[in-house]
């Protein structure tokens, strides 16, 4: 075995039970705070919808992206983009960026103590041979989201048509890392590939 296969092989093994245990508490914070976090993300979608509405701004889909830079810097944030039809190719897309503080709140605490297990197992750890471990660790948290504003979307497209109703088009709310296909969430699966 690799010493990269032998990091990936303890640290998933490590971080999975984090992972449950932490699972656990979410779902409970989410159920007691669906409210003040449904309340966040609309905060977010109502700047987003002021400045459409300013510049006249066709609303097709919504993403919401975590950022690949934000797992490096350990900011964890979430841009939510507003583009016209043409999606990624829209010519100026709104963006607004949030920092879901409950969903990642657990991941340094699980690293920490990640490495300190992985130092007692592997000789002369550098962190960069970890980076990987912990962008996968991160996605898991990014489709425990998924789950969540899975609920909270049509609360979120009902505000859109009150607040553009005449800029809301044939709207598509979806998450995915930026770039890459998105996962739907609301509206009808279009033709682009």
């Amino acid at each position: 075995m690799t010493r990269k296969e032998t990091i990936q092989e303890l640290s998933g093994k490590f971080l999975q039970e984090c992972y449950e245990d932490n699972l656990r508490k979410l779902t409970v914070y989410c159920d007691e705070n669906r409210e003040r976090i449904r309340k966040e993300l609309q905060n977010v979608m109502a700047e987003c919808t002021a400045e459409c509405s300013k510049s006249n701004k066709k609303i097709n889909f919504v993403i919401l992206s975590p950022l690949e830079s934000s797992i490096i810097t350990k900011s964890y944030e979430l841009m939510v983009a507003v583009y016209d039809e043409n999606m990624y190719l829209d010519r100026n897309p709104v963006r607004r960026y949030w920092k879901p503080d409950f969903l990642f709140q657990y991941i340094e605490e699980d690293f920490g103590a990640l490495m300190s297990y992985l130092h007692k197992k592997v000789i002369r750890l550098k962190d960069f041979e970890t980076a990987e471990v912990r962008r996968m660790y991160v996605l898991n948290y990014i489709f425990l989201a998924v789950a969540l504003f899975q609920k909270m979307i049509p609360d979120l497209v009902r505000q859109i048509r009150e607040h553009c109703p005449d800029l809301a088009g044939d709207l598509q709310v979806a998450m995915g890392m930026l770039m890459e296909k998105p996962v739907l969430l609301y509206g009808k699966e279009s033709d682009r590939e």
